[in-house]
């Protein structure tokens, strides 16, 4: 059985910067296709409703991504918000 902290906590942190990084990759392609709005920002533990990875585009809507290694659904929610 895994702990909770120690290498269960880094692993998810690990997981979350790894999407973080995906995200701040895109950032950096100037290929964007038209219509897609450009990332302005990528910010990780922040201080929103869902904290783990709040992307940011020039059009000033804002992607919420709430990443976990391991989820354990009891009824239906909204993983994915996007404003």
């Amino acid at each position: 059985m895994v702990e909770a902290g120690g290498t269960a906590t880094q692993s998810g942190i690990f997981y979350q910067n790894t999407i973080a990084a995906l995200y701040l990759g895109e950032s950096l392609d100037l290929r964007t296709p038209v219509g897609k709005p450009r990332i302005r920002s990528v910010r990780v533990e922040a201080p929103e409703h869902i904290d783990d990875v709040v992307i940011t585009y020039d059009d000033h809507s804002t992607l919420f991504i709430q990443a976990k290694e391991r989820l354990a659904l009891r009824k239906a929610t909204a993983l994915l918000t996007v404003t």
